[in-house]
């Protein structure tokens, strides 16, 4: 029974590391056609792991492409990733590409309300070479890693050794009820 609350709770934790954000997650960038053609479809996919190489599903991330050194501009493309089925972290968009030349592709993490990390990679669109490998690191959220911390290295043992006292409590309280003796037990001759 205590092997089954240990690995209950091993499972758990490790499902809180795969499907939390207070960890960093790591992303790599596939664009199809590589370079993308002005005025072209351009297929853009994402893989999204952790840095113990978990894949990191169920994320919702969002993509904005703008000219590159103008963060403030407005978007000439937004993009909004969807999961690909049966390839666990992996997430693909399209957009139709602008005009040739440099342009920063921000990536936005909305799994959670009210959290969300953002990222960028550099693209050239129109070139003669490839772009090269395009990946980012999305940071720790704070409020996802100071509840997802505290949650899976505080409540999560405690409530486990509440469980493991109850059930050795309620194995041994049957074995500690004294009994009458038996006829001919204790007396000594």
């Amino acid at each position: 029974m205590l092997a089954a609350i240990v690995l209950t709770t091993t499972v758990l934790a490790v499902a809180a590391i795969a499907s939390a954000h207070g960890y960093i997650v790591v992303g790599s960038v596939a664009l199809t056609p590589n370079p993308p053609r002005p005025g072209a479809r351009m297929s853009v996919s994402l893989q999204l792991q952790s840095t113990t190489r978990a894949t990191v599903t169920g994320a919702k991330v969002l993509a904005s492409l703008r000219p590159a050194n103008e963060p403030t501009a407005a978007p000439v493309a937004t993009m909004t990733f969807t999961a690909v089925p049966d390839a666990g972290g992996t997430y693909r968009a399209a957009t139709t590409a602008p005009r040739a030349g440099a342009y920063t592709l921000t990536f936005e993490d909305h799994t959670y309300p009210r959290e969300h990390a953002t990222a960028d990679v550099s693209l050239l669109i129109g070139g003669s070479h490839p772009n090269g490998p395009l990946g980012f690191a999305f940071p720790p959220t704070r409020r996802a890693g100071l509840s997802a911390w505290l949650i899976w290295l505080i409540a999560v043992p405690v409530a486990s050794g509440i469980i493991v006292w109850l059930l050795v409590r309620h194995s041994s309280a049957g074995a500690a009820e004294p009994r009458a003796p038996r006829r001919g037990e204790g007396e000594t001759s």
